[in-house]
């Protein structure tokens, strides 16, 4: 294609979400509950509804890029969110970081915030965490589309008419695939509207995603208390019951 030119295509590339992002264009009715970056002694916290809080050390996409890609021993604790790489949400950047590893084009899933918003419960909040991502992955993706190949996300909480609703305005956004959680309350093979989402979705013709750690059954944080964050990820079952690994 137009564009291309040597090099890899990444098929599993994720950002780092801008840390105000939910804070400055979530609906006012909650702006005091926004996903947000939180500044500590010991470091700086993600902390969102659902979720909890957790060190952005967490986050292999974030201020620990520099020390994966060097082979040094990662410590999540103690990482500042200023030092992330600005290729993480910034465009022009992120298309140097590419050229960097011989990257042409890669499939973009969203950073922590967007994949744990699942973790949510309140289905309206949910569903306004949902829109301001994929309006603003849209945006980020549009500066070099056959580069920056984004992945919306469906809300999977409240009525089926809303996952309806938001997978065609992906299409709308211009956006290439569509993100679902891995694990579902209830699970996939008999939920309530189903039928009718499949078809939209077949419709729409978009490439459909299941992305591990994404669950509206039970949030990471539960898992990590429990049994690590390793094992945690990886107990993620896909459709099939078989472990699920993106």
């Amino acid at each position: 294609r137009k564009g291309f030119s040597g090099g890899y295509i990444s098929a599993d590339g994720h950002i780092v979400e801008p840390a105000d992002l939910f804070t400055t264009r979530m609906d006012k009715r909650f702006r005091d509950r926004a996903p947000h970056i939180e500044s500590r002694e010991d470091g700086d916290y993600y902390v969102m509804e659902g979720f909890g809080e957790f060190a952005i050390g967490l986050s292999g996409e974030g201020t620990v890029a520099d020390d994966k890609a060097a082979g040094k021993p990662i410590d999540i604790a103690g990482q500042r969110y200023k030092d992330t790489r600005p290729g993480a949400w910034e465009p022009a950047a992120r298309l140097k970081d590419q050229d960097l590893d011989h990257i042409r084009a890669e499939v973009i899933y969203p950073g922590l915030f967007g994949l744990w918003s699942y973790s949510a419960t309140d289905a309206d909040y949910h569903m306004e965490c949902v829109r301001v991502y994929n309006d603003w992955i849209a945006e980020f993706c549009a500066e070099a589309p056959h580069r920056l190949i984004g992945v919306g996300i469906l809300p999977m909480r409240g009525p089926i008419d809303w996952a309806v609703t938001e997978a065609e305005r992906i299409a709308r956004l211009e956006l290439r695939s569509i993100m679902m959680p891995l694990e579902l309350e209830g699970g996939y093979a008999n939920f309530e509207g189903g039928p009718r989402l499949w078809a939209a979705l077949g419709e729409i013709g978009l490439p459909l995603g299941f992305h591990i750690g994404t669950s509206t059954i039970k949030t990471g944080s539960e898992k990590y208390k429990h049994i690590g964050i390793g094992v945690a990820v990886i107990e993620q079952k896909n459709l099939h019951g078989r472990s699920g690994l993106d």
